[in-house]
C-alpha cells in the first residue's frame, strides 16, 4: 500500500471519528435530529474506512458501537474481533472493547458469555461503566431464572460505588420491578408489593437524576400509570418522545410508542 492510499484510509477513518464526535456532542445538547444526521454520517465513513482497510483500534470501536445501535450485532461483532488484533492497544482499551463485546453477545441471545466477557473485563479496575454493564447483564439474568442473589449483590456494591448514577439507580429499579413480578407469580402479595414500592423509588430518582434516561423514564411512567397518576406519566415520557430508541437500549421501541399512546403523549 502506497502513501497516498494510507493518507485516504486515515482521512475516512478520522472524518468518521469527527462526525461521530459531533453526534455525541449534539445529542448532549438535545438537538437529536441533527445528531442523528451526523450518525448517518459517521456510519457512511466508517464503512467506507473499513471496506479500504482501516483497522486502527478507536476508528474500529467507534464503528462497531454504531453497528450495536443501529442493531447490526453480527457486524459489530466482526469489527470487534478484528479491534481484538490490535497488540498495541492499552490495557484501558482492550476493557473497554471487553465491555462493548460483552454487550453485543447478550443482544446476540449469549447472555451467559456476555457475563463471562464481562467478568474479565470486570477483573481490572472497576469503574461506573464496568459496574452498570454488569448490572445490567447480572439483572437480565435474574429477570430470566428468579434468583437474584448474584444482582442483588453487585447492584449494591455498585450504588455504594456512586448512589447518584442514573444508570445505577436504573439497573436497582429493574431488579426489584423483576422480583415483585417472581414475588407475584410466588402468590407472595405483600412481598410483591413492597418491592414494587422500591422499583418505584429507584425509577423516580434515576429519572431526577437524568430525564432523558430513556429505560428509567419508561418504567418510572409505567408504574405511575398504573397507580392512576397519568398527568406525571405524561410528563415523564413528554421527555424522551423525541429521543431515538436505539437496539442497545433495553426497551423495544414498539414498547415506548405503546406507552406513550397509552398516555396520551
Amino acid at each position: 500500500m502506497g502513501l497516498l492510499d494510507a493518507l485516504g484510509i486515515g482521512g475516512v477513518g478520522q472524518k468518521a471519528y469527527h462526525a461521530h464526535v459531533q453526534a455525541m456532542d449534539l445529542r448532549k445538547k438535545e438537538k437529536y435530529q441533527e445528531a442523528e444526521q451526523k450518525l448517518d454520517e459517521a456510519m457512511r465513513l466508517y464503512q467506507q474506512a473499513w471496506d479500504k482497510g482501516e483497522r486502527r483500534f478507536d476508528i474500529l470501536r467507534g464503528y462497531a458501537v454504531l453497528c450495536m445501535r443501529r442493531g447490526d450485532f453480527e457486524k459489530a461483532r466482526e469489527v470487534m474481533l478484528e479491534a481484538n488484533k490490535d497488540k498495541t492497544m492499552t490495557p484501558d482499551k482492550r476493557q473497554q472493547l471487553r465491555m462493548d463485546f460483552a454487550l453485543c453477545q447478550w443482544k446476540m441471545g449469549k447472555l451467559d458469555k456476555a457475563i463471562e466477557t464481562m467478568e474479565r473485563a470486570a477483573s481490572g479496575t472497576k469503574s461506573g461503566s464496568i459496574y452498570n454493564a454488569m448490572g445490567v447483564l447480572l439483572t437480565e439474568q435474574a429477570r430470566e431464572t428468579g434468583d437474584f442473589e448474584r444482582a442483588m449483590a453487585w447492584n449494591q456494591e455498585a450504588y455504594e460505588y456512586d448512589d447518584e448514577d442514573a444508570e445505577t439507580l436504573d439497573n436497582m429499579g429493574q431488579m426489584y420491578l423483576s422480583m415483585s413480578e417472581w414475588s407475584s407469580k410466588r402468590g407472595e402479595a405483600e412481598e410483591s408489593r413492597a418491592q414494587r414500592a422500591e422499583a418505584l423509588a429507584y425509577f423516580e430518582r434515576a429519572w431526577q437524576e437524568k430525564p432523558t434516561q430513556i429505560t428509567s423514564a419508561y418504567y418510572y411512567a409505567k408504574l405511575k400509570l398504573e397507580d392512576g397518576d397519568r398527568e406525571k406519566a405524561r410528563e415523564v415520557l413528554s421527555g424522551i418522545k423525541d429521543i431515538p430508541v436505539t437496539a442497545m437500549i433495553q426497551i423495544e421501541k414498539e414498547k415506548v410508542d405503546a406507552l406513550m399512546k397509552e398516555a396520551g403523549v
